[in-house]
């Protein structure tokens, strides 16, 4: 369960925080961006700069490698290191 745990929390947020950060987060145009750097897409939906988007991932990554070693019910953390935080690693 805590491999299910980390897995789908890392893959989910990399999906999500990917759009989130290439189709709404993003670099916004203001008066003194000259004409050939603007957004021609319009890709600039909020304010928020992009590199929001990669703390947000990282925050999202962070709790869920914490659920994983919380639900597991041999609370080691070298247990947990060695054969969920690295599986598949060796």
């Amino acid at each position: 369960m805590p491999i299910y745990i980390i897995s789908f929390t890392y893959w989910g947020a990399n999906i999500v925080c990917g759009l989130l950060t290439v189709f709404v987060f993003g670099r916004c145009d203001t008066a003194e961006t000259p004409m050939d750097e603007r957004d021609q897409l319009g890709l600039c939906m909020t304010g928020v700069p992009a590199y929001y988007g990669v703390i947000l991932f990282w925050l999202v990554v962070v709790i869920g490698m914490m659920a994983s070693f919380l639900v597991m019910k041999k609370k080691d953390f070298g247990h947990w290191y060695s054969h969920v935080f690295l599986y598949g690693a060796y």
